[in-house]
């Protein structure tokens, strides 16, 4: 096969707190999050606090993630 597995994907540079596209109906491993606001603790999740932060709320020890939930996410293009 020419996936990686996803404890892989760290490895390949994908920085951590990317948000991907994925079609599938489950999560592929517990490490993935669903971008639906789900509030998290920080000593849990320390890679992703640091790269999020409380972007997307949260106070103390919990942090947020963002909420697509609804959301229609678009790229802006760089026209010269």
């Amino acid at each position: 096969s020419d996936l990686y597995p996803f404890n892989e994907v760290p490895r390949l540079g994908v920085p951590v707190g990317t948000v991907i596209y994925y079609a599938g109906i489950n999560l592929p491993s517990e490490e993935w999050k669903w971008t639906n606001g789900e509030n998290l603790n920080k000593q849990d999740y320390p890679e992703l606090f640091n790269a999020i932060g409380f972007t997307y709320g949260g106070s103390g020890n919990q942090f947020n993630l963002p909420d697509t939930r609804d959301e229609f996410i678009r790229s802006t293009g760089n026209a010269n």
